[in-house]
């Protein structure tokens, strides 16, 4: 993750951190389900940063897991 954060330049320090704290999230085993649902409550209220980086992280966790799970039929 170190990589993905020295490379990637966030719109603001609160995208930043909710992408990490999502990613940690998920790394950690947290549903994405559960994680849309913070997500809802993020966009309620209108806290439009916090859903950018919740996002991002979503994003990019289901890009690798898709990514990740070709690569292993093409074997």
């Amino acid at each position: 993750m170190q990589a993905i954060l020295r490379e990637w330049d966030f719109r603001t320090p609160v995208v930043e951190e909710f992408f990490i704290l999502t990613c940690n999230d998920i790394l950690a085993g947290l549903p994405l389900d559960e994680i849309y649902v913070s997500l809802n409550l993020f966009e309620e209220l209108e806290g439009y940063e916090e859903c950018e980086g919740i996002l991002l992280a979503c994003e990019l966790c289901t890009t690798l897991t898709v990514s990740i799970y070709l690569n292993k039929e093409d074997e």
